[in-house]
């Protein structure tokens, strides 16, 4: 109240140690306490830290190798063409320019696990002797990339093939470049992903990294399914005795597949069929699409396969029995071998060629194992390219020619990890002598080995 106010000597004087002089002052028995200061306020110091831009940064930007190697090689012009107005580069990217940024992100890579490899070997000393590239030789190149050396030097292989780049197991590079290889392949195994990289790269440990890779691919875990196993059956004696490839085949329907009749928008959609013919002996696959199942277009078909891979001695295929079925479309091919007139027919082109057709025996599709395989591995990248779509004739056919080129491209063999190796055996080989998926290289058989420079 006003009336103590004025009667308050310590409101208007102070305690009264405070006139006193301050050499008098007593000291407080207890230290102040903040939690009996409610007015003050608490000081807050935010600290900011910052990080530098590592390589990672720059590779996990983009999810496609593709897109990441052209920005690389616009930004390698722009820098020449800034720093040479003479020779300035206009248009679309070249070959060597994306692969000269190819290089520049491996060189990177290689720098940020390989430092001391690298040095030691532009030092030209030895690698230590705990570096996990001890046993691959490697060596640097004109361009100052790790490659994997070995005693291949003066094999007939290809430069890229024979001394890959190497990469190291966790970069997000690798990861990028195993994604692009086996997206590229239409989302192929790891095996068959294994072999496309090793034309050109050697990631260490790179079969447990690709196996993760494709297990988390969402498109192969969609379309992955679960089968049954069974005990497998000895081999007929057509599988394991030598022959021309495709002289002794096995054939089968796919199918059916609805593709459209034209370009147009509303254009409707009719049913196809693959056939497909296997080689009993190098496993190589001959993929045909026929428009029906009439016996006029399966000897069309034939007429096709024979014409591009040569005559057929013995062809396998399934017994009539086997095509029974509620479906519609098993009841039409279960028709088309039980006919009569198609039998007619089939036995007349077959004898003018001196062909022997064998049946499988009946309800037993075990026996027809190898041409199953191929149907599904067939149907497993459809399955994941195409998806609903429906395409027309033409990108059908030429869908189902890559197709055959993959299939014909995975390894028959298991693959070495020892760099001194050859290179797997696939079915191409037996066809052009090569892998389908093997990059292209000038030609320089007729070349004087005194003019090679490697």
């Amino acid at each position: 109240m006003p009336l103590q106010l004025i009667q308050s000597s310590l409101w208007w004087s102070g305690p009264s140690w405070l006139q006193c002089n301050p050499t008098e002052w007593s000291k407080p028995a207890a230290p102040l306490n903040d939690t009996l200061l409610p007015e003050q306020r608490k000081t807050v110091m935010n600290l900011l830290v910052h990080t530098s831009v590592t390589d990672q940064d720059i590779f996990q930007r983009y999810s496609d190798l593709s897109k990441l190697t052209r920005i690389i090689a616009w930004c390698r012009r722009f820098y020449k063409n800034c720093k040479s107005r003479e020779n300035r580069r206009n248009g679309i990217l070249s070959v060597m320019e994306l692969e000269g940024a190819l290089y520049v992100l491996c060189k990177q890579a290689q720098g940020s696990h390989f430092g001391q490899e690298i040095q030691a070997l532009i030092n030209k000393q030895r690698i230590p002797s705990r570096s996990r590239l001890l046993n691959l030789n490697p060596f640097l190149d004109e361009n100052d990339l790790l490659r994997v050396g070995g005693r291949l030097s003066k094999s007939s292989l290809p430069y890229s093939a024979k001394h890959q780049i190497l990469l190291p197991t966790n970069h997000a590079l690798t990861q990028l470049i195993i994604r692009h290889f086996h997206e590229r392949n239409l989302h192929t195994g790891p095996q068959a992903t294994l072999a496309a990289i090793r034309h050109k790269f050697w990631p260490l440990n790179a079969r447990a990294k690709i196996r993760k890779i494709i297990r988390n691919c969402i498109v192969c875990f969609r379309a992955n399914l679960i089968g049954s196993c069974a005990i497998m059956g000895e081999l007929p004696s057509h599988r394991v005795q030598p022959s021309r490839p495709f002289s002794i085949c096995g054939v089968d329907y796919g199918g059916p597949l609805y593709i459209r009749e034209g370009r147009r928008r509303n254009a409707k959609t009719v049913k196809a069929y693959i056939a497909i013919f296997v080689c009993f002996s190098t496993k190589a696959v001959h993929i045909e699409l026929v428009s029906d199942m009439s016996s006029e277009t399966f000897i069309n078909a034939l007429k096709r396969f024979m014409a591009r891979r040569g005559k057929v001695s013995h062809i396998y295929s399934d017994n009539d029995t086997n095509f029974v079925g509620a479906s519609k479309e098993l009841q039409k091919l279960y028709n088309l071998f039980k006919d009569e007139q198609h039998k007619l027919h089939l036995k007349k082109f077959l004898s003018e060629d001196n062909i022997t057709w064998h049946f499988i025996p009946p309800n037993a599709p075990n026996f027809g194992g190898l041409w199953e395989a191929a149907i599904k591995s067939t149907k497993t990248h459809l399955r994941r390219i195409t998806g609903q779509i429906s395409l027309n004739y033409e990108e059908m056919y030429t869908l189902l020619a890559q197709i055959e080129a993959i299939l014909n491209s995975r390894p028959t063999t298991a693959m070495s990890n020892d760099p001194n190796d050859l290179s797997f055996l696939t079915p191409g080989r037996f066809l052009i002598g090569d892998s389908l998926s093997t990059p292209a290289e000038p030609d320089i058989t007729r070349v004087q080995q005194n003019r090679l420079s490697r």
